[in-house]
């Protein structure tokens, strides 16, 4: 944003890896964050005007989303715009630092998630097994045994398998630093159609013909004016 309200084509072009004839089409690019009503996750609107309050804790910036508004003047390669979007992220040193620790710890979760579901599985069936196999050894001997709940440990094991999977969506569906949810969206109506001319040049064109009208009335003074001095 600052480099484009700046007009350093060069720089930017250098960023975004695109032509000069590229950026020089590009008025503007801005971020905006995403704000969450209620802390639920669920992104419910864009702070175009950055008025959300940083300190409430209900109604949050989202930390994880980013809305992204380019002003062009040729909306048809506004895809090599986000390309170089997408690319000036990836470079940033931080956001590769921060990616690879989250692929770490993500499967670091994943393994120990593993080994807790094969030690719980195990768990329940020795459980069964040892109750299945406890008989009387006299016929008349009778052997009071307090029934297994193994039911436990199934919802014991359902979470894990819940969370594993949860885990591994992340790690195929947002597998790259950055991802694209929604792509640009070009307004049905531009910013400089046919009422921005018109308010433009309709005055401009007013004031040039009054000028014309005023000089061709008083062209006789004008032209003593010219010749007497």
């Amino acid at each position: 944003h600052t480099y484009s309200r700046e007009h350093n084509h060069v720089l930017l072009a250098s960023l975004l890896a695109l032509d000069i004839e590229q950026i020089e089409n590009i008025d503007d690019i801005s971020a905006f964050w995403v704000i969450d009503n209620g802390h639920d996750g669920i992104p419910d609107f864009v702070d175009f005007e950055n008025k959300q309050d940083v300190y409430d804790t209900v109604n949050i910036r989202m930390r994880d989303r980013l809305n992204v508004r380019v002003r062009t003047k040729s909306p048809q390669r506004l895809n090599n715009v986000r390309d170089g979007i997408i690319k000036f992220i990836n470079d940033d040193s931080l956001f590769q630092q921060r990616y690879r620790v989250r692929l770490r710890q993500n499967q670091e979760m994943i393994t120990r998630l593993n080994t807790d579901i094969i030690q719980l599985d195990s768990l329940q069936k020795i459980i069964f097994e040892e109750s299945r196999t406890k008989q009387p050894k006299i016929g008349s001997q009778m052997i009071f045994l307090q029934e297994q709940k193994t039911q436990l440990l199934y919802t014991d094991i359902l979470p894990l398998y819940t969370r594993k999977q949860t885990l591994e969506s992340d790690r195929d569906l947002y597998s790259e630093i950055v991802t694209v949810l929604s792509e640009f969206t070009i307004p049905s109506k531009r910013d400089n159609g046919g009422m921005f001319y018109v308010k433009i040049y309709v005055p401009l064109f007013f004031i040039v013909t009054l000028l014309l009208l005023i000089i061709l009335a008083n062209r006789r003074k004008l032209s003593e004016v010219y010749y007497k001095y």
